[in-house]
């Protein structure tokens, strides 16, 4: 197709800013609550499971390196993904007036970034 898209608003580039700069503080905080309990290792090879596009085998994979099971595998990256969740909302929460309307600058970020 010959159209070409619109730019980005200042709007979307601050959100997508935003965005990617609470992510940043996020995985970095999960790094060191990893490297406080001595499983920093493990965090940088599970860090790419965080995002939720896991295919059947990838733990597998992981198993003879972290001398854990695939399942032992996949409660661990639960466990990450909702410590993950926990800490965005805390990051978020520090940036609305009231704490109640955290779900919603969430939603209202996500939507803004197609996600």
């Amino acid at each position: 197709s010959g159209e070409l898209s619109a730019p980005d608003t200042p709007e979307k580039v601050f959100t997508r800013t935003w965005f990617w700069t609470v992510h940043a503080r996020v995985l970095e905080q999960l790094r060191l609550e990893a490297a406080a309990s001595g499983k920093e290792d493990e965090f940088e090879l599970l860090k790419g499971f965080l995002n939720d596009d896991t295919r059947h085998g990838d733990y597998e994979e992981l198993s003879a390196k972290l001398h854990k099971t695939p399942k032992a595998i996949a409660v661990t990256v639960l466990r990450l993904r909702r410590q993950r969740e926990k800490l965005w909302r805390t990051e978020i929460a520090r940036t609305v007036a009231d704490p109640a309307a955290t779900s919603g600058e969430i939603a209202h970020l996500l939507a803004e970034l197609g996600r």
